[in-house]
């Protein structure tokens, strides 16, 4: 008989054959996976490379920002934060940024130094009014809105605009903050500055006291309304504020500085019927301090130093310190010479008063 195929070693061959195809193809297989993977890997590696760059510029822009608000060159942060809005336009960071330097600039923004008051207004509104609309209502809203309430203002400085200016948007602010610094000591300013009711402009500067956030602020703009006032009573608030700002160690502005002198050469006149009213607005003794914190810091010269030197013996006359005003009308006088002037005849008049014989002034 003829021996048989040997067909199993055959099959055999075919399925070992078969086994190690499928050993390639899984290899193939796990090959390709991982090289997706790695693909995938690197795509999210550059996704978190860029994002992180981004962040990076965005930190180094807002930082640079913020200096230059610090050092009150708005412009130039102003510049600054649009490039980072060009980087991330969507970034809540970039955008309480810009809010952040639009209320401090409109602040700090001297309406006699500009031509134009409404084109800081215009520039600065927009951001205003997008951040009034995303935030929530409750303090942030109101500073915003009492920032806003600003703007209208300096638009009116130069009839630009015709607009309820600063009221509307104030009582909106208090509306959602009732003691908000911002809203309140503007709408304090607002009130004398289109000469209203002293008491009324009094209640809401005290309402931004009371809040206790933004203090050196509320006082300077109150001070800054008092010192322009001309209706009764202000000149007393005036030292009254000034008293307060001494004991809290603020200081006192040059601008407000000069109009108070005026004020003060004004009242301070010995032979006025509300000079003794004016000395005792506050106890005489704070009063002295008061006048020395004022000034004191002013260095004036000759003329004007002679002035407040007759000034403040006019005080200390007042407050009963008879032997110190002499003492401070005769240095005056010893300044004068053969000059004649109403200081120089003040002065005189002075020792006259205290010592009864002109010739030992001399």
């Amino acid at each position: 008989m003829s021996p048989e195929p040997e067909k199993p070693q055959a099959a055999d061959g075919a399925k070992e054959k078969s086994n190690d195809f499928g050993k390639v193809m899984k290899w193939v297989g796990s090959i390709t996976a991982i090289l997706s993977l790695a693909g995938a890997l690197g795509g999210i590696a550059k996704v978190m490379s860029d994002r992180l760059e981004t962040r990076r510029k965005i930190a180094t822009l807002l930082s640079s920002a913020e200096l230059e608000s610090k050092a009150m060159d708005y412009e130039s942060s102003w510049q600054t934060l649009e490039q980072a809005r060009q980087v991330k336009p969507d970034s809540a960071q970039v955008q309480a940024a810009e809010e952040a330097v639009a209320m401090k600039w409109i602040e700090d923004v001297d309406p006699k130094g500009i031509e134009t008051p409404s084109e800081e207004a215009e520039k600065l509104k927009p951001v205003l009014e997008r951040g009034i609309i995303l935030s929530k209502p409750g303090i942030k809203q109101a500073d915003l809105l009492a920032h806003l309430g600003l703007c209208y203002r300096l638009e009116l400085l130069d009839l630009r605009s015709r607009k309820d200016p600063e009221v509307e948007q104030y009582a909106k602010a208090v509306e959602e903050d009732p003691a908000n610094p911002y809203a309140q000591a503007q709408w304090g300013y607002s009130i004398l500055d289109h000469e209203g009711d002293l008491s009324e402009a009094e209640k809401h500067f005290s309402a931004a006291l009371a809040s206790n956030r933004e203090h050196a602020y509320v006082r300077e703009l109150q001070m800054n309304a008092l010192a322009g006032c001309h209706k009764e009573g202000c000149a007393e608030e005036t030292v009254r504020v000034g008293s307060a700002m001494r004991q809290e160690h603020l200081a006192l502005n040059y601008g407000n500085q000069e109009q108070i002198f005026n004020t003060y050469s004004v009242r301070l006149k010995p032979t006025s019927e509300t000079f003794m009213r004016f000395v005792n607005t506050i106890p005489p003794a704070e009063h002295i301090a008061t006048f020395h914190w004022m000034f004191d810091s002013a260095h004036y010269g000759e003329g004007k130093g002679m002035e407040q030197s007759l000034l403040l013996a006019s005080l200390t006359e007042g407050a009963g310190q008879g032997n110190e005003a002499l003492a401070l009308y005769r240095e005056v006088l010893a300044k004068c010479g053969p000059r004649s002037d109403s200081i120089c005849t003040d002065a005189k008049a002075g020792v006259k008063r205290l010592s009864g014989d002109l010739g030992k002034a001399k």
